[in-house]
């Protein structure tokens, strides 16, 4: 009863021009892609035949031990506040 990206298989792609081969390859067999750049990385998604929802995913930019510090404060909050959907 959860949507497909709550649990899904993911793989990484080696750089965005490995991300755009895979991206085809999929439109190419008739699947929908939908592409996310979540800002630190770029994502591609798409349902397999057994609707299960397969990612690849490239990263786009280096992260610091600051953003590693910020994410482990975020993870011990009791309430994290939420971003904006983009």
């Amino acid at each position: 009863g959860l949507p497909p990206w709550v649990n899904h298989l993911a793989f990484e792609a080696q750089g965005l021009e490995d991300l755009a081969r895979r991206r085809e390859r999929w439109r190419e067999h008739g699947l929908t892609v939908h592409e996310v750049d979540h800002g630190w990385c770029t994502s591609i998604y798409a349902l397999d035949p057994n609707d299960i929802m397969v990612e690849f995913c490239t990263t786009t930019a280096a992260l610091s031990a600051a953003d590693r510090d910020e994410a482990l404060v975020l993870l011990r909050h009791p309430n994290p506040p939420l971003e904006e959907p983009k």
